[in-house]
């Protein structure tokens, strides 16, 4: 048996052989070559059944988007207290924080001084019907005369138109006594609605000035809220809307309706003022 010897150079190639088959190997299964293939055709899916052991409940709602912004509380009447007259302020019953009733006496003013125009009226009155009655006594005596042509026409009209003047002064002394009564009603201020005393302006023993303010009344139950919206928000915004307003020191939202937009928007924050009146309380 004799043995067959290979150069050295063929000893050498067979690796690098079987490296390359290998490789050719490993391409060749990346590409699938060794994955059964389907013909060209139509095949039937698999057969994918629900899960029906789950119900599942569809509901149909409206979600709106929610925006907010900060508003003021104002009141829609408020009323500064004056008096009609000069005088002296006698007393004041309420203080800032207080709730009064419509009708209520807020403040009493000092009555001396009309007292002493009503007594110098009066006097006046007095004075003027004695003298209305001396020239109409005068008046009849030349009208006597006149008759007896003991008297001239000029001197019976002097004496009626005398007459006449003393029943104008008479009537003038009753109208400035019905005017100081009138007056006498002004010496008690009273609140015009029932509201809160917002503030005291003034003290007992200062003068009361007609105009000059003595206490400000805030009207209950007519609050209202004032917010700036942004101009391109203010658009959804109708008159007769309820808006929800959320207060820091209130449990629950409450609502308010719009009854008031302004029609053009600020020029420098570029918002609407948009103000809603708040329920009765």
């Amino acid at each position: 048996m004799s043995e067959t010897s290979h150069p050295a150079g063929y000893r050498k190639f067979l690796p690098a052989v079987g490296s390359i088959a290998a490789l050719i190997l490993l391409l060749f299964w990346l590409e699938g070559g060794f994955d059964q293939k389907v013909g060209p055709g139509t095949a039937q899916a698999e057969d994918v059944r629900p899960d029906v052991g789950r119900t599942v409940r569809v509901v149909a709602e409206e979600i709106s988007e929610v925006m907010s912004w900060p508003g003021t509380v104002t009141v829609r009447t408020e009323a500064r207290i004056s008096p009609k007259i000069a005088s002296r302020i006698e007393q004041i019953m309420v203080r800032a924080g207080d709730r009064v009733s419509r009708g209520q006496i807020l403040v009493r003013l000092d009555e001396r001084s009309l007292q002493a125009r009503l007594g110098q009226a009066r006097s006046a009155l007095t004075a003027a019907r004695a003298e209305s009655a001396r020239y109409r006594a005068d008046a009849r005596r030349t009208e006597n005369l006149f008759r007896r042509d003991a008297a001239t026409q000029q001197a019976l009209d002097t004496a009626l138109a005398a007459t006449r003047a003393a029943d104008a002064r008479v009537q003038e002394a009753q109208s400035a006594i019905q005017e100081v009564e009138a007056l006498f009603a002004e010496t008690t201020l009273r609140s015009p609605f029932e509201g809160v005393v917002l503030q005291r302006h003034r003290e007992p023993g200062d003068t009361a000035m007609p105009g000059v303010p003595v206490l400000t009344i805030l009207e209950r139950g007519r609050l209202r809220v004032e917010v700036a919206i942004p101009e391109s928000c203010a658009g959804g915004v109708r008159d007769g809307q309820s808006l929800n307003i959320v207060a820091s020191d209130v449990a629950h939202p409450q609502a308010a309706t719009v009854d008031e937009i302004a029609p053009s928007a600020d020029p420098q924050s570029h918002t609407r003022l948009v103000k809603a009146s708040l329920p009765l309380d």
